[in-house]
């Protein structure tokens, strides 16, 4: 396994990671309590939002996003990798002009 696989890898379960731990900390961000009726006054159900807990789910998100991402980049230029069989950036064998040590070259 070489590098790239393991990074991939780890991307890919750190995204996951992240996506859980962010579930979890919104249900502990957004908490419920239900009042029941007391005489004229109804029964209401009153919802608490605890910053904290929410702020950590956003940036949990936000990680997870970036794991995706670096995951995508990693696949993507693997692919390229393999179906890149020359370098671009080489002169052409029939090119007139190859560029040496800053100097222009007739060959």
């Amino acid at each position: 396994m070489n590098r790239r696989t393991v990074l991939m890898i780890v991307d890919g379960v750190l995204a996951v990671v992240c996506v859980i731990a962010a579930v979890l900390s919104w249900r502990q961000g957004v908490q419920t309590t239900e009042f029941a009726p007391m005489g004229e006054v109804p029964g209401f159900t009153a919802t608490r939002y605890a910053g904290p807990w929410l702020v950590l789910a956003a940036v949990l998100i936000a990680v997870a996003g970036l794991a995706v991402i670096d995951f995508v980049t990693k696949i993507v230029r693997g692919l390229w990798a393999n179906h890149s069989d020359r370098n671009v950036f080489a002169a052409e064998p029939d090119s007139a002009t190859v560029w040496a040590g800053g100097r222009r070259s007739e060959g």
